[in-house]
């Protein structure tokens, strides 16, 4: 998404390039890399519905026979018609972006970082209601998992390097061999990296 803004001139350089010189040769190595790309496309389009990760999405099924019916047609298009080559070729990438959108995107709102931020944040925040949560540690915690934290529970999360009883202490893993006390850990996850929620032992 961040090269889309690109696209017009990736088309422009790509057009003026073809027209400069029309020769034959050139136009066939277009005809051949746009029908194979094509016919890629038809073939992630068709076996997203047998993939693992993509079975995770309802609408798999027609997305991916919807798509593969729009690939074939445009493959038969630039088989017919060479002169519009690069139409039908671009219009195919273009299908292909809305492919990716529909499938990729889904699937990584819900199992990527931001997404395990907001969950173990949310649950941070609802385990130690009512008490308080300090961070212990001279890193930092990850913006999105702090922000989620102090989201939930109306207050800014603060680091303290003391430990005393009643408090919850959310921290890196890595930094619990500094701790010599007993502790009791209520939760162990990991986001970008691994974090665990704890309390002293009384």
């Amino acid at each position: 998404r961040y090269i889309y803004m690109l696209f017009p001139f990736f088309l422009t350089v790509l057009v003026y390039s073809f027209f400069k010189e029309n020769s034959k040769t050139k136009h066939r190595i277009v005809h051949f890399l746009f029908s194979t790309l094509v016919l890629v496309f038809l073939a992630l389009s068709i076996s997203l519905m047998f993939l693992k990760f993509a079975k995770s999405l309802d609408y798999i099924v027609p997305v991916s026979v919807g798509f593969g019916i729009v690939f074939v047609i445009l493959f038969i298009r630039i088989i017919k018609e060479n002169r519009k080559i690069l139409y039908y070729g671009v219009i195919s990438l273009l299908w292909f972006r809305l492919l990716f959108d529909f499938v990729y995107l889904p699937i990584k709102a819900k199992s990527g970082t931001s997404f395990l931020e907001k969950k173990y944040g949310v649950k941070v925040a609802k385990i130690s209601e009512g008490k308080n949560l300090y961070y212990y540690g001279q890193d930092k915690v990850d913006y999105g998992l702090l922000f989620y934290i102090e989201r939930g529970r109306e207050e800014i999360l603060r680091r303290n390097l003391n430990l005393n009883t009643g408090n919850f202490y959310l921290s890196k893993t890595k930094n619990l061999k500094q701790i010599k006390k007993p502790i009791h850990q209520v939760l162990r996850f990991k986001t970008k990296r691994e974090y665990v929620l704890f309390y002293l032992n009384k």
